[in-house]
């Protein structure tokens, strides 16, 4: 049916969290967070939403008192991809690539309460007007500072773009490396210490880099893994350690790498 079911380990074994195939449209694409009340939430995005919903638009919902919730935006914001992240700051945020302007900008949605309010514009981009391709990512640090990174198509180059909210507007960062032709493989993070971290596939393997607030531009490269990626993941620890998860290309395993400065 594809409609999602959330699973908690529970006693050593895996326990449906409500019903199973839950909620009322089918899923294109999803991303899943535990929230800081410890609660499971889904934000889906479907392709052929069914009456009343319209395709592309967002429905979130989240996990309390054992049933699940509709917490979504204005039924008037279509996306193309919509991705949840708990900041550093305490609160749950929704990174979005939006088409309700029918072009892929961004809109960056922090939940307030029960309630999604932007961060600043909704549907904006980069000063050259760049457009995005299939979805957008974002942290935000101790203090509250949000970043926003997509991909922008130009042929056969994927360039990775990164704003930060001034309070008012989103400001760009310094380009980071591209992904060369890798399409969806780039992730930031931030440390406790409000560090950018940035990791990014292109094709030559799996890269690392930091942002130099002193210099206002990126640290060199670091390469993590070299040859063909399938996909990874990066997560910070509570200490500040970033964690890379890699599939890497013609294995059945996954690899995790430790960041140090070593």
């Amino acid at each position: 049916s594809k409609r999602p079911t959330v699973l908690k380990y529970v006693n050593s074994g895996w326990a449906v969290q409500g019903p199973k195939n839950f909620g009322p449209v089918k899923v294109d694409k999803q991303s899943f967070i535990i929230n800081n009340n410890n609660e499971p939430v889904v934000s889906i995005v479907s392709d052929n939403g069914p009456a009343p919903f319209v395709n592309r638009q967002l429905y979130i919902t989240h996990f309390a008192a054992n049933q699940w919730s509709n917490n979504s935006p204005l039924s008037s914001m279509l996306v193309v991809a919509a991705n949840l992240f708990n900041g550093l700051d305490g609160k749950t945020y929704l990174a979005t690539m939006d088409r309700t302007t029918n072009a892929n900008k961004l809109t960056m949605l922090r939940l307030n309460g029960n309630v999604w309010t932007p961060v600043g514009p909704t549907s904006f981009t980069t000063a050259d007007n760049a457009l995005g391709f299939t979805s957008a990512y974002g942290a935000a640090d101790k203090e509250g500072q949000v970043y926003i990174i997509f991909q922008q198509n130009l042929s056969s180059i994927r360039r990775n773009r990164i704003l930060k909210f001034n309070g008012s507007m989103w400001d760009e960062l310094p380009m980071p490396a591209t992904s060369e032709s890798k399409s969806d493989m780039y992730s930031i993070a931030t440390h406790p210490d409000g560090t950018l971290y940035y990791a990014y596939v292109n094709n030559s393997g799996l890269y690392f880099q930091t942002f130099n607030k002193a210099t206002n531009n990126w640290n060199a490269s670091r390469l993590i893994v070299s040859g063909g990626i399938n996909s990874f993941d990066m997560k910070i620890s509570n200490t500040g350690i970033p964690y890379l998860a890699v599939s890497v290309a013609g294995s059945n395993k996954t690899f995790v790498y430790k960041y140090t400065t070593e």
